[in-house]
């Protein structure tokens, strides 16, 4: 009889530690669900990313604090508005089309846009749709608005001016080259082509700078020590040689050109045609040196002077 006792004692208090365990088991999984969905929140908070959740009848069930200010709405007052009346009826058809696109498949469209939030402002905004199934298949669409406005305009205004930039590259009366340190050119403007006689920009990125550019391939090497030493070159004057092996005096202005490594990549610069100027000062050095020796041989005194009556040339005679 005390056996028996023992071993219903034993029993009860078997199913009661089994009771207990899981209880103890059930609490456990709560705790870590409860865990999980605080951490979940607070990643969906943390990110740039609007967050929105709208049923099958475009109704929002959720919406994210960055959702409420890229709007400019509180959150309170998305909750159970209709999604494509928050963001704009213009692009309804082609959200609606996207949402049916990726309808049951869990695929993601992404798309930029403008979008007029409910207080009036117009953003440019990333807009991605992600539609979705319920475990009781019922349909639902998340929703991640980017507010890129600022982005946009950091890109338009980069492309304005890398428009001036290009126009006057290609518009001022000098050459401008960008060239490798290894010796080809990679960009060049219009004049310089004309400049050195190369038809089109391609025939001159093909040529050997030191061999088929300088008139002494041991004037680029000079440049090239001169510049990376002192980061840069003004006002150099070279030798250069056209396409057609005509020669042609130029002034060289350059800097180096580093790449993300601090390395030197290479150069860039203008180029001065001085021909015409060289050309010019030679044939008034001659005349001068011509009329000096016509005065010095004269066998009579002659006196060049100013309106001020200063004397500036007299030969012997005189």
């Amino acid at each position: 009889m005390a056996r028996d006792l023992t071993r219903e004692t034993l029993k009860r208090k078997v199913v009661e530690l089994e009771k207990r365990l899981a209880e103890y088991e059930k609490k456990g999984v709560a705790n870590n669900i409860r865990e999980a969905a605080v951490s979940l929140g607070k990643i969906v908070e943390m990110g740039d990313d609007g967050i929105i959740v709208f049923d099958e009848d475009s109704r929002i069930e959720f919406a994210n604090q960055m959702a409420s200010n890229i709007l400019g709405v509180s959150e309170e007052s998305i909750i159970g508005s209709e999604f494509y009346q928050l963001i704009g009826k213009s692009d309804q058809e082609f959200l609606t089309d996207m949402v049916a696109r990726g309808s049951g498949v869990g695929q993601k469209f992404c798309t930029e846009m403008a979008i007029r939030t409910p207080r009036g402002d117009l953003i440019q905004a990333e807009v991605c749709i992600a539609p979705s199934k319920t475990d009781d298949g019922e349909s639902i669409t998340y929703a991640y608005i980017r507010d890129v406005t600022e982005r946009k305009k950091y890109e338009n205004d980069l492309k304005e001016s890398e428009e001036k930039y290009r126009n006057l590259f290609e518009r001022v009366r000098h050459g401008i080259y960008i060239s490798a340190k290894e010796g080809r050119f990679i960009d060049c403007n219009p004049t310089l082509l004309e400049m050195l006689g190369y038809e089109n920009k391609e025939e001159l990125l093909k040529i050997d700078i030191t061999k088929d550019l300088y008139t002494k391939p041991e004037d680029r090497l000079a440049f090239q020590r001169f510049i990376e030493k002192q980061g840069f070159v003004k006002d150099l004057e070279v030798a250069f040689k056209k396409k057609n092996q005509e020669k042609i005096a130029v002034l060289l202005t350059a800097h180096v050109k580093r790449d993300e490594k601090g390395m030197i990549a290479g150069y860039e610069g203008i180029m001065i045609d001085i021909s015409e100027r060289k050309r010019m000062e030679k044939e008034l050095r001659e005349a001068n040196e011509f009329l000096t020796r016509l005065i010095e041989s004269s066998v009579d005194g002659i006196i060049v002077a100013d309106m001020e009556g200063k004397v500036l040339i007299f030969n012997k005679g005189a």
